[in-house]
């Protein structure tokens, strides 16, 4: 603070801090009715239904919160001839909540982040191609803003006797974003040429994640899972894993060497086709990361 010989006038000191907006629990219910394609097997018995979700697309505004998504399902089932398939199936979800961001700045950009599960799937078959499948989709909504604080010292005080006390607050700054779709391909030789398959899954695994200026340096691994059949003998079936990995650096404005980071991989679509005797995995993986910057700001106590 400067000071003069004689008087002075205080103004108003403006601080801008990131702090939470919303941080609540939010839910729904899903039903959806599908009728498989004339191509597909009959279902005589469904055994499992998995389901996936990827970061949702969001909106934000003043008031509210709107969240929409995709919920991915894979169901595996016995088909008329006894034999095993699989069928992916979608639905569509949408979250919305009411907010209260009275004083933050969205001009300065808000952060906003839905992390969800599917909870309570059931599945209930209608007939030899139709199926519906309900389940709960459950997230925890967390906002974050710049919130301006104003520092008010008002009136004309002689300069020679001012004295101001000074005090630190340890405060965090939030990021979180996604960066492009990860394109991989991977190749697989089976043993049993005559096999065929059924259905894969996959699971994304991150070993590290290294913050540095505005970017998110990932490493991890895909790991794919796919379930065969043998097609010259019955009733036979085998587990083929396959393990791809994967290095992707992600832009993201606001992290530094010191910040703390969480990445988290989805498989954002997978499909499997056969080219002779080969297997064809062609996926894409999204990376979701999260960093909190540890700063601080002085005000006048």
């Amino acid at each position: 603070m400067n000071i003069s010989n004689n008087e002075e006038i205080f103004e108003t000191r403006v601080k801008r801090i990131c702090m939470p907006i919303c941080d609540r629990i939010i839910s729904t219910d899903i039903s959806s009715d599908y009728t498989l394609p004339d191509y597909s097997p009959e279902i005589r018995r469904i055994l499992n239904v998995t389901s996936s979700v990827v970061p949702p697309a969001k909106y934000i505004n003043t008031n509210s919160a709107e969240y929409n998504g995709n919920i991915d399902y894979n169901v595996l089932y016995v088909g008329s001839d006894g034999e095993l398939y699989s069928v992916p199936l979608n639905a569509e979800y949408g979250l919305s909540i009411p907010i209260d961001a009275d004083g933050f700045d969205f001009n300065e950009g808000v952060i906003s982040c839905l992390d969800v599960s599917v909870e309570n799937l059931t599945t209930r078959l209608s007939g030899p191609r139709k199926l519906n499948i309900k389940c709960k989709m459950r997230g925890r909504s967390r906002i974050y803003g710049t919130l301006m604080l104003d520092e008010k010292i008002n009136g004309k005080v002689n300069g020679n006797s001012v004295q101001t006390l000074e005090e630190k607050c340890e405060n965090v700054n939030f990021v979180r974003g996604s960066g492009e779709v990860l394109e991989m391909s991977e190749e697989i030789l089976p043993e049993n040429p005559n096999m065929r398959v059924v259905g894969a899954d996959g699971k994304v695994l991150i070993s590290s994640v290294v913050p540095s200026r505005n970017v998110a340096n990932v490493q991890g691994d895909v790991y794919l899972k796919l379930l065969s059949a043998d097609s010259g003998v019955g009733d036979v079936y085998n587990n083929i894993y396959k393990r791809i990995p994967f290095s992707h650096s992600l832009e993201l404005d606001g992290l530094s060497t010191n910040s703390r980071c969480l990445a988290t991989g989805y498989i954002n679509d997978l499909s499997i086709s056969m080219e002779g005797d080969r297997i064809i995995c062609d996926l894409s993986v999204l990376i979701d990361v999260e960093g909190q910057t540890p700063t601080s700001f002085e005000y006048v106590k």
